[in-house]
């Protein structure tokens, strides 16, 4: 999950997050985004590539993203799927209308926000549904300037390993 970031603006960020929120809507299940529920892989890593601009990376203060990582460690856990029917498939979890601040107070530090899931809510259903097939959690943002950020929408993504990934050594770059 990429932390340390603004959000883009809104000229740029506003159409990615429209069309994010057009694919999500065609998939959404008749209870609404109260559940999970699968999407393509091929889906969930185009979803992934349109939001990657939206995120701009605070890389004086040290953060940074590999993208092309988290894509590919998300392609690698779905399609080495213990259970040959959920190989090609990912979890999809979609939360909208938060209002997390950009940043939050530490102790006697302030830092970069970095907890947009929680483990009471998207992680107890992360833990209950991804089992043999990764999951990415969606979670849209207000992006409110009040809580420091540019004041347009926008998607955080979250990765969840399954619980029954094999034991594995990931390295998106090797060296012949």
């Amino acid at each position: 999950m990429p932390i340390g970031f603004q959000s883009d603006y809104a000229v740029r960020v506003r159409p990615v997050v429209e069309r994010v929120d057009g694919v999500l809507d065609d998939l959404r299940p008749p209870d609404g985004f109260d559940n999970p529920f699968e999407i393509p892989l091929t889906l969930a890593l185009d979803i992934l590539t349109r939001i990657q601009p939206t995120l701009l990376m605070e890389k004086d203060d040290g953060y940074d993203f590999d993208w092309d990582a988290a894509r590919a460690a998300l392609a690698f856990l779905s399609n080495s799927s213990t259970n040959p029917a959920n190989r090609g498939q990912v979890w999809c979890l979609v939360r909208r209308d938060r209002n997390l601040s950009r940043m939050v107070t530490a102790g006697s530090h302030v830092v970069y926000s970095d907890a947009p899931d929680t483990a009471r809510s998207e992680g107890v259903v992360a833990r209950r549904v991804a089992i043999d097939a990764p999951m990415l959690i969606l979670i849209r943002q207000n992006g409110l300037e009040e809580n420091g950020w540019r004041g347009t929408p926008f998607y955080w993504p979250v990765i969840i390993t399954q619980r029954n990934a094999r034991t594995s050594i990931f390295a998106h770059e090797t060296v012949p």
